[in-house]
């Protein structure tokens, strides 16, 4: 199906962006919560896909974890997501 789904999203291209941002708010175990912003002016789809990247990387050029299932906690770091994205032109702000 992927060859006629993409064709069919080439009828709605005009109508997105490279732009994009994402608002993430995480609330820590006593209670405060702390807000994360990826913004970009080009590069918008990196955002959503870069934990994807970031976690493929890590367990192809890592030791992987054991096998089973693990909650998705503690894989990735803020900073990796910094260090991964800031060649993009995508910025991290905290508050």
């Amino acid at each position: 199906m992927a060859e006629p789904l993409v064709r069919i999203s080439r009828l709605f291209k005009h109508f997105g962006s490279y732009s994009g941002g994402v608002l993430v708010k995480v609330e820590g175990k006593n209670g405060k919560s702390k807000t994360n912003t990826f913004a970009t002016s080009q590069n918008g789809p990196r955002i959503p896909t870069s934990p994807a990247v970031l976690l493929a990387r890590k367990l192809l050029n890592d030791n992987p974890p054991a096998p089973g299932a693990y909650p998705c906690v503690g894989f990735i770091s803020l900073n990796e997501f910094r260090n991964y994205l800031e060649p993009f032109g995508i910025k991290l702000t905290s508050q």
